[in-house]
């Protein structure tokens, strides 16, 4: 994969996890506590999932690595101005 099609891939990744991010905080927010424990066990599959393919990417784009992981790329932050959703509470909400 050329360096362009990796940096796209590796932004989509990004903006899944953070998408994945906010629906934690959404069913936290919006659903019952049993719900939210058995959404974010699921989430963590998928969210574990992605870290596995931007991993095998950086290892592939080392380049590409954002700097919040250790790397050098800068991330623009519009690519994630579009988010689905705003939590009403600022709380670590992965931590239950």
């Amino acid at each position: 994969m050329n360096s362009p099609a990796a940096e796209a891939l590796s932004l989509l990744v990004l903006q899944l996890n953070a998408k994945m991010n906010d629906s934690l905080a959404f069913v936290k927010e919006k659903g019952e506590p049993e719900e939210f424990t058995a959404y974010r066990l699921q989430a963590a599959e998928v969210m574990g999932a992605l870290h596995g393919i931007a991993e095998t990417l950086y290892a592939r784009h080392p380049h590409l690595r954002p700097a919040e992981l250790g790397g050098t790329y800068s991330i623009d932050p519009a690519v994630f101005k579009d988010r689905f959703y705003v939590p009403e509470q600022n709380d670590d909400v992965q931590g239950g």
